[in-house]
């Protein structure tokens, strides 16, 4: 493997020495430096290979090639399964498309009706439970006058029954009222 300087290297690949510099400092060519005397010079058999991953990802350890009979497309319940522990690239745009496609796949169930917001639902229950206690409590002011006139007790049963059913019928029909929207 033979030490080439970072212009006999550019010559090598085909590119200019500023396209060295700016890969070096991107950290593509990390471990392919040598240091004889108070030189730098680039180790070719090394770089080589970093710049052939660079332009076939297929040759990196762990990337499949496009179009393989395993070469599955990637169910949208494993969107954020993705591997970064290589932190190349590739993978972390995988991640990032996988990621965007969950959240709109989510906003168009929501949109849908397939989902409904934990805080919607909170608040309407909210609501119906505060509606129902109202017409509970309610009914004993609005009764208790009527009762007290009265000595017969099928007469008062049935001024209950029907006080109660009222209570409940409203109580349904505002869930009704509130579930439409």
């Amino acid at each position: 493997m033979p030490l080439m300087t970072r212009k006999q290297f550019a010559e090598h690949q085909g590119i200019s020495e500023v396209q060295v510099s700016k890969d070096n400092k991107a950290g593509h060519l990390d471990g392919c430096w040598r240091r004889k005397g108070k030189k730098y010079y680039i180790v070719s058999g090394i770089a080589d290979k970093h710049y052939a991953e660079r332009k076939n990802p297929g040759l990196r350890k762990g990337v499949r090639i496009s179009g393989t009979p395993s070469d599955a497309p990637p169910s949208t319940d494993d969107a954020l399964s993705g591997d970064l522990k290589s932190g190349d690239y590739l993978s972390a745009r995988t991640w990032e498309t996988r990621f965007k496609a969950a959240i709109r796949k989510l906003d168009y169930e929501i949109k849908t009706g397939k989902y409904i917001l934990r805080q919607k639902v909170k608040d309407q229950a909210f609501m119906a439970g505060r509606i129902f206690r109202d017409a509970i409590l309610n009914i004993g002011p609005r009764i208790a006058p009527i009762l007290a006139a009265e000595s017969d007790e099928r007469k008062i049963q049935d001024v209950l029954t029907k006080e109660f059913n009222a209570a409940l019928n409203e109580l349904a029909k505002q869930l009704k009222e509130t579930y439409k929207k």
